[in-house]
């Protein structure tokens, strides 16, 4: 008598998931772009500058905010073809977002 093999079952269940990537996933920091999340700071938006030239440089543009008689700390800034997003650190007193604040509204009516 000949024995066979049965064929290989598809239906077979799946092995049970690692979960170790879940907690990874559930364990990271928080993102960069939300600020220095500083308890003492208060928070600051993320800036979007419009109409660059083709020339302007991730570093032309972070030194128009850190170059100044009260400067404004950047966490980065990322160029993109003709405009860019400026990841402002926290500021440091309600009195402080608003000066910077007004400088932002100056730099976009320009």
């Amino acid at each position: 008598m000949e024995t066979t093999e049965a064929p290989p079952n598809d239906m077979e269940p799946a092995p049970p998931k690692d979960d170790s990537m879940m907690r990874d996933e559930i364990e990271r920091p928080p993102q960069e772009n939300r600020g220095s999340m500083d308890p003492g700071g208060v928070f600051m938006p993320t800036v979007f500058l419009g109409n660059l030239s083709s020339y302007c440089m991730a570093e032309d543009v972070q030194d128009m905010f850190e170059q100044r008689d009260q400067p404004i700390p950047t966490q980065r800034v990322d160029m993109k073809r003709g405009f860019c997003f400026v990841y402002l650190k926290d500021a440091k007193s309600p009195e402080d977002k608003e000066r910077i604040m007004k400088f932002v509204e100056g730099v976009n009516g320009m």
